[in-house]
């Protein structure tokens, strides 16, 4: 039987620097993710330099199965070997990571990040067919405290793991940037890394792990000019397979750390 581990978190926000860390889900395993109740993070001023994710090699025209309309062909050119392969197959894994990264590019880049508490349960449920059952579960409670208890403690932490993975009410130096308003479209441009998988649990009950980062611009506003902030998630996923068609794996566990780089001019220079 699968286990639920309990979310942890930090947020800290500066001028041009956020970092978050966040970890939920399944079996607790050796070395994978903090206790709980426990975080770490490095507050810092400044964000160092990330490896850059891999830029996108093009599109092709979207469609239910790739609703991003990334060209799978031209950016996974490297099939997964080793011990993920070995134990649920190439393709499987495969599948796993499109299914992974648009979900990651996919979801939550929306008004959310602008709203506060004002926002409502069913408005962050978006994750949950994305989820195990009981992550699910687990989700549900976590909402709940995030908006009833916004000011206390328990409150605060659960803030923090809604947030990590659905880019709820983002703080990125509040003092310097702004969404728009009237704003439509939050972000321009995305960008996503190859992932490295491998394989944790007991052998009647595994879990692929992937590792991968995913990118994208947020439009905001900086002392009165229209700029992009690039918004940076370095990513782990433990997966279970799941055997439907638009949910072939489920997210039991993840744990994320963003930042964000160095703003540079919109080149639409327009609001919405």
């Amino acid at each position: 039987m699968r286990t639920t581990r309990k979310a942890t978190s930090i947020a800290i926000a500066a001028s041009l620097a956020l970092s978050v860390a966040a970890c939920a889900g399944g079996d607790t395993k050796p070395g994978a993710v903090p206790a709980k109740g426990t975080a770490s993070v490095s507050p810092t001023p400044t964000v160092k330099p990330t490896p850059s994710p891999t830029s996108m090699p093009g599109s092709v025209t979207p469609t239910a199965d790739n609703p991003l309309g990334i060209d799978w062909a031209k950016q996974s050119t490297h099939p997964f070997t080793g011990e993920a392969a070995d134990t649920f197959g190439a393709a499987n894994v495969m599948t796993a990571y499109r299914h992974a990264v648009t979900f990651s590019l996919q979801e939550g880049y929306t008004d959310l990040m602008a709203k506060g508490y004002e926002v409502r349960p069913i408005e962050l449920s978006f994750v949950k067919p994305y989820l195990t059952t009981a992550t699910q579960e687990d989700w549900d409670v976590r909402v709940k405290t995030a908006l009833a208890n916004p000011k206390n403690a328990a409150g605060e932490q659960a803030y923090r793991d809604v947030s990590t993975l659905t880019s709820w009410h983002l703080m990125i130096g509040q003092e310097v940037y702004s969404f728009r308003a009237g704003q439509e479209l939050y972000t321009l441009g995305r960008s996503f890394s190859s992932a490295q998988g491998s394989v944790e649990g007991s052998a009647d009950d595994p879990s692929l792990v992937l590792h991968f980062t995913v990118s994208r611009n947020l439009r905001v506003m900086k002392g009165g000019k229209a700029v992009l902030l690039p918004f940076n998630k370095d990513i782990t996923y433990w997966m279970v397979p799941n055997g439907l068609k638009e949910t072939p794996w489920l997210i039991d566990t993840w744990k994320i750390k963003s930042t964000v780089g160095v703003d540079f001019p919109d080149p639409t220079g327009a609001v919405g």
